[in-house]
């Protein structure tokens, strides 16, 4: 009787015994996963701290010293022939006398030969002066072939300086006309004047 109730305390310990797990092996486990874990982090951190440490500024990055340089003054270039041409005098017409206005000056709004109305020219606008030949209109006495110059009237006359050469020493036209085209004149340049006076 004793054997048949000591052999159930047995079962039922032995069975209780089989039913718990040794607690050196979860401990053991349990330091396992806090290993890894920790390996994790620690690789992850060395990755990062290596990768970080790893980088470097390459010597030509580096920006050169700064350095100033003065330029060069440049020299002022020499004159152009246009700018030449520029600066040489206008031609005049003619050359000045006494009681004459206009003549002996370059571009004149007024010629006046100093004797009556018949040998003055007003209001003069010239359109290409220093040409060979320059021409312009003005305001003059006209007379018709059969009429006193007394009687004539002032009306607009072409003017028509040329002969352009020196006079005086200065570049000068020497010869100058004019007549009434409204008139069916036309230039007469062999009746021109002479205003160069030698």
């Amino acid at each position: 009787m004793q054997r048949s109730n000591s052999a159930p305390v047995n079962a039922a310990a032995g069975t209780a015994t089989s039913n718990r797990r040794p607690i050196g092996t979860a401990v053991t486990r349990g330091a396992v996963v806090v290993c890894l874990i920790g390996a994790v982090a620690g690789c992850s951190g060395a990755g990062v701290t290596s990768a970080s440490s790893d980088v470097s500024v390459p010597a030509s990055a580096t920006p050169a010293p700064v350095t100033s340089e003065h330029t060069p003054s440049h020299k002022a270039a020499a004159p152009t022939g246009s700018s030449r041409r520029a600066t040489t005098a206008a031609p005049v017409l003619g050359s000045a006398s006494t009681g004459t206005k206009g003549y002996g000056t370059a571009r004149p709004g007024q010629i006046d030969g100093g004797r009556d109305s018949s040998g003055i020219v007003s209001d003069v606008q010239w359109s290409n002066w220093g040409a060979a030949r320059a021409s312009g209109t003005g305001m003059a006495t006209y007379a018709a072939p059969d009429q006193p110059a007394a009687e004539g009237k002032s009306e607009k006359a072409t003017v028509l300086a040329f002969d352009l050469g020196q006079c005086g020493g200065k570049p000068a036209y020497r010869k100058l006309t004019w007549y009434f085209p409204q008139h069916g004149e036309k230039p007469n340049e062999a009746a021109a004047l002479d205003i160069c006076g030698g």
